[in-house]
């Protein structure tokens, strides 16, 4: 059932529901809209004024500040810059989305940067559809882009230790040991807090996450619920942040940082990778690699291979789904298929080998004789 609503005889909207209650519920909805001016015309309404509107009053106070950057800047370099933000936002078919994305690829852009720019595409018609501007998402319908995952790239075991060699002597060892163990995000190293090492139960507790926005350093929640995390710590790196918590002198303060510049200041990514993290992988003697890679992958990597379970390999890591552990770290698949089959193998050789076995071989055969012939 529909019910048109008539602004001065200028403006039409339909309204649709499964019966006469809901369609006039929703009509009294549109007239509260629109006697307090939030009800924009669909005839002057575009895809790029609406999501603009959107980024600004909505999306910017429901992600973290970095999350809404990158999501400016994916409106900004790709749709309002492509002929479809200019389509009337009720004129909106799935096939701007493909003609969108389609122009995309042409120009370049990766599978993953296409998914990410449908992505928000989505949610934002998404929040279209709630607020009644349209009746329904063409995002849904429209081809979602594929893209390959890259291949999550790790050290192996002696590669780690050759890294943790050239670290002997680094002022930032505690760093890059504590890393390794547990898997931290670098964010989460930066931002910690000697208040969150407990050194006497070999706890460390992320509680927040160090972001550069804008150049502009901010401390704030963590990435994810699950990120909010104790993570055990081993007998080695204890040690070693005991003998880092000695270079600070005095006890520090449980609000002091626990891995700062020489000056004291918050390590910044940019200036980490370029003097730190560079040269230690080079005094290593190995290839250019990043520095989740080289730590939070690795120790993944490495914790699956030892048969850990990977519920406490997620846990670990801080990720929100088990399944998101499992794929970006399948390519230890191999490795575990190999111990399977040998160890599947040696259980079979050393039973054929056992001598009971062929005892009870032979008695078996004697049963199958003596059974009557059906």
């Amino acid at each position: 059932m529909t019910l048109p609503l008539l602004q001065g005889g200028q403006r039409r909207r339909a309204v649709y529901g499964r019966t006469k209650a809901e369609v006039v519920g929703k009509l009294n909805q549109l007239k509260v809209e629109s006697a307090s001016g939030l009800l924009a015309d669909p005839k002057q309404e575009t895809l790029g004024s609406y999501m603009k509107a959107w980024l600004r009053d909505v999306q910017k106070e429901r992600v973290l500040a970095t999350t809404f950057a990158l999501q400016e800047g994916f409106f900004r370099n790709h749709i309002e810059a492509s002929a479809v933000a200019g389509v009337r936002l009720d004129r909106l078919r799935a096939d701007h989305i493909d003609l969108l994305l389609a122009g995309m690829r042409e120009s370049g852009a990766s599978g993953r940067l296409r998914q990410q720019v449908y992505g928000l595409l989505r949610v934002a018609l998404g929040n279209a559809v709630k607020r009644r501007r349209i009746a329904l998402n063409p995002v849904v319908v429209a081809t979602r882009p594929r893209a390959q995952r890259p291949e999550v790239r790790a050290l192996s075991a002696s590669d780690a230790a050759k890294l943790l060699h050239a670290t002997e002597d680094d002022r930032l060892r505690a760093l890059y040991v504590l890393a390794l163990t547990t898997g931290m995000r670098q964010g989460e190293l930066f931002g910690l807090r000697w208040g969150d090492v407990d050194l006497a139960r070999g706890v460390v507790t992320v509680r927040r996450t160090q972001r550069e926005v804008c150049g502009r350093i901010e401390l704030g929640e963590p990435k994810t619920a699950k990120s909010r995390r104790a993570i055990a710590l081993g007998e080695f790196t204890r040690t070693v942040l005991r003998e880092h918590r000695k270079s600070f002198g005095a006890v520090p303060m449980s609000t002091a940082r626990v891995f700062t510049t020489r000056e004291g200041g918050p390590l910044r990514k940019s200036n980490f990778i370029r003097r730190q993290w560079g040269p230690l992988v080079e005094r290593a003697g190995l290839a250019p690699i990043g520095f989740h890679a080289a730590t939070r992958h690795t120790m993944a990597s490495l914790a699956l291979t030892e048969n850990l379970h990977p519920k406490i390999v997620q846990e670990r890591l801080g990720h929100s789904r088990i399944d998101t552990t499992l794929d970006l770290y399948s390519h230890t698949g191999s490795e575990l298929q190999r111990q399977v089959a040998e160890t599947l193998d040696a259980a079979l050789v050393a039973a054929l080998s056992d001598d009971s076995f062929d005892d009870n071989r032979g008695a078996q055969r004697g049963i199958l004789a003596d059974r009557p012939a059906s």
